[in-house]
């Protein structure tokens, strides 16, 4: 299956086309909602261009490669299907794919683990994979589905790229969305610039709009997770965008760092935790 025939948002879609043939895919992808069927189709559409070997667009559905994985029998994609109980993803199972991982490809050039239903694992399975999530070989990419990622770490999450198959984005006319960009990037620049004004001029304009606030928070974590993808491996597709800037000049460390940072304040959000003082911990987090 291509990417165009995913019965998805097709923003969603073109996010995930663009992020596998531009270079630009992280180690490790969540892809959160829809129905169980639409991650499953998304999951496996997104390895079979993993490992594709055919030219232009991937995946071409015609290689060897392309073929092995609409039989689901190609021996560089793995999947572990859980069937809706915690015991499908003992803390064994996981640190028997962290081990397997270090084991080269057999065909492709990346070796592809597919974690259906992700969400079911505890928290000490969560802390196995965390392992191989922290410091992957070049090779190596998860992909991890869950109609909710709620119940994942929050540094299991920092260390993947989120896509949202269960609703629609925004489009591009949308006034919240398009303002809450705009912050979003200049945080962003921010985050480059020499002392803390530029930060904090950006946040002062969030004072009296927590809608705003929320709502630039996922934004600039895209951002910060695309940034952490070029500088694990992936090419700048442009080098004047701000996400190829900061995986240039930013540390992994950093990027990391911050990712965390954005996710706690995010959750804080959720619990109505004090506005003013996470708006004061995003400024801290982001100098």
């Amino acid at each position: 299956m291509r990417f165009d025939e995913l019965k998805l948002n097709e923003a969603v879609v073109k996010r995930l086309s663009a992020a596998v043939n531009g270079g630009r895919l992280s180690h490790a992808v969540i892809l959160e909602g829809g129905s169980a069927e639409d991650r499953y189709s998304a999951a496996m559409t997104l390895a079979n261009a993993l490992v594709c070997s055919g030219e232009g667009v991937k995946p071409c559905g015609k290689c060897g490669d392309c073929i092995k994985c609409g039989a689901e029998s190609h021996p560089d994609v793995f999947v572990v299907k859980g069937d809706n109980e915690q015991k499908s993803y003992p803390v064994d199972l996981i640190r028997t794919v962290r081990n397997d991982a270090y084991i080269m490809p057999n065909e492709a050039e990346h070796k592809v683990y597919v974690l259906m239903n992700a969400d079911l694992m505890s928290e000490y399975a969560q802390n196995a994979l965390l392992k191989i999530l922290e410091e992957p070989p070049e090779y190596v990419r998860f992909i991890l589905t869950c109609g909710s990622k709620a119940p994942l770490l929050s540094t299991v999450i920092s260390r993947a790229t989120v896509f949202l198959l269960g609703a629609e984005e925004a489009s591009g006319d949308d006034e919240l969305t398009v303002k809450a960009k705009d912050i979003a990037d200049r945080l962003a620049e921010g985050i480059l610039a020499p002392g803390e004004l530029a930060v904090m001029q950006v946040i002062s304009e969030l004072e009296k709009d927590k809608a705003l606030f929320s709502a630039c928070l996922p934004e600039l974590r895209r951002i910060l997770c695309d940034a952490l993808a070029i500088k694990k491996g992936g090419r700048p597709y442009n080098e004047t965008l701000i996400e190829s800037r900061l995986g240039s000049h930013v540390s992994a460390e950093k990027l990391i760092k911050m990712l965390n940072d954005i996710q706690d304040i995010s959750d804080s959000m959720k619990r109505n935790a004090n506005y003013n003082l996470q708006l004061t911990r995003l400024g801290m987090k982001l100098r």
